[in-house]
């Protein structure tokens, strides 16, 4: 029960557009994300992954995934993450942050 409380909260901390009561789902929202807090971001990179092919919808979490690729220091994949999310919700203030950056590397 803490396990499904603590990952519930987690979700709602991300602002997820839905509740998602799967607890598969639920333990894995919760691994990835103290893997990304913990800055382990392979492991939260392929928590991500997994996550977004059955969820392809959730835009905080596809946020944090380009945050994973832009410090793996895979910029391409990073920029091109951030300007998916931009493209679906224009103009995303935080993907345009990461855009500009990632382009000032050049």
């Amino acid at each position: 029960m803490f396990r499904t409380l603590s990952a519930t909260l987690v979700c709602m901390s991300v602002g997820l557009a839905q509740m998602v009561t799967d607890p598969t789902f639920m333990l894995t929202l919760e691994t990835t994300k103290n893997s990304f807090r913990a800055g382990e971001w392979t492991k939260a990179k392929d928590g991500y992954e997994k996550i977004l092919k059955k969820h392809p919808d959730l835009i905080d979490l596809r946020y944090d995934l380009g945050i994973c690729e832009k410090n793996l220091k895979n910029y391409d994949a990073a920029l091109e993450t951030f300007e998916f999310i931009n493209k679906v919700q224009n103009r995303h203030i935080l993907a345009s942050v990461e855009i500009a950056l990632l382009k000032m590397r050049r």
